[in-house]
């Protein structure tokens, strides 16, 4: 595996890249971008909008943030979080918490945009044959992260999404 932390830019990626067979890209802050300063900065958000909408969850960010923590001492060993496994986790209603994540999700839509310049470098790479693939430790589901890839006209050939599999870059065991 490659560190292309000391790249200077995508053309210094895409020299080493065409070395490999196979080339994979994080997709978050990769190959897409997320218009807020902090992740967690979604929650506030979904929390703002809830309130809009007369859903009444006061302290909605600091209890979703709760909630993964506690949701991930739940799961089985080694096993990565779901948001299914996190709103489960969540102190509202059954109601409110499936308003509350379809709202998560349609924000998540909103506010994440492509990185262009990597797009387009992943394109070229499978444009001359190479594998590419793109990874997320991530509890969103595979499917939504592959629409939203899809929607920037990023075609991969595979996409391992830990929530879904189980296996986190983080740990190292996505790439065992």
């Amino acid at each position: 595996m490659v560190s292309c932390f000391i790249c200077k830019n995508v053309k210094d990626i895409e020299i080493i890249a065409n070395r490999y067979d196979v080339v994979s890209f994080d997709v978050f802050d990769t190959l897409v971008l997320r218009n807020v300063g902090k992740a967690v900065d979604v929650f506030e958000i979904v929390e703002a909008k809830a309130k809009s909408m007369s859903i009444d969850v006061p302290g909605f960010a600091k209890t979703r943030v709760e909630a993964e923590s506690s949701a991930a001492a739940h799961v089985d060993s080694g096993r990565d979080v779901t948001i299914e496994d996190i709103y489960r986790e969540l102190p509202f209603p059954v109601e409110e918490k499936e308003r509350l994540k379809k709202l998560e999700l349609d924000i998540e839509k909103r506010i994440i945009v492509p990185n262009g310049k990597m797009i387009d470098l992943a394109n070229r790479l499978r444009n001359k044959g190479k594998m590419v693939i793109a990874t997320s430790d991530m509890y969103l589901p595979s499917s939504f992260i592959s629409e939203i890839l899809s929607s920037f006209g990023c075609s991969v050939d595979r996409l391992y999404v830990s929530g879904d599999i189980g296996l986190r870059k983080s740990r190292g065991t996505l790439f065992s």
